[in-house]
């Protein structure tokens, strides 16, 4: 009796489990960023437990130095981690909250300085809140 029990308490766990789809790959196109300040615009899409943040997955920048600052549309529930909502793997990008931020401990807008050589460099956003999305790996491209 207690293995059937069990399988069927397990069930409505593997159905909600089966629910939950990861996020899609964005399709917005680069971003080129030509000049200082370069605005880019992350969005949160669906309801969670399948919302995910948008926004283009190359920023494609074509001389440095030039700062990047990722402003987020989303709902008041969601904000920028206000420990590194933007992380790189190298030191060449200077990145902090943005000035006049209205609360540093929520933020919503961060900058980067770039002046890193010419290559492709992976970053992630990452978000907190009520329900926040899963965090994003897309990546500055400079030429």
């Amino acid at each position: 009796m207690a293995p059937k029990a069990l399988a069927l308490g397990l069930v409505p766990f593997f159905a909600l489990a089966g629910c939950a789809t990861p996020p899609p790959v964005t399709k917005a196109p680069p971003q080129q960023c030509k000049s200082t300040p370069c605005n880019v615009t992350v969005t949160e899409t669906g309801t969670w437990p399948s919302n995910y943040l948008d926004l283009p997955d190359e920023i494609q920048v074509s001389t440095t130095p030039i700062t990047i600052i990722w402003k987020l549309s989303a709902p008041s529930s969601t904000y920028l981690n206000p420990g590194k909502p933007i992380e790189f793997d190298t030191d060449a990008f200077k990145c902090r909250i943005v000035a006049g931020e209205p609360d540093p401990q929520r933020p919503r807008s961060y900058e980067c300085t770039d002046e890193a050589a010419k290559g492709k460099y992976k970053y992630k956003v990452k978000t907190k809140g009520w329900w926040s999305p899963p965090d994003l790996d897309p990546y500055v491209v400079n030429n």
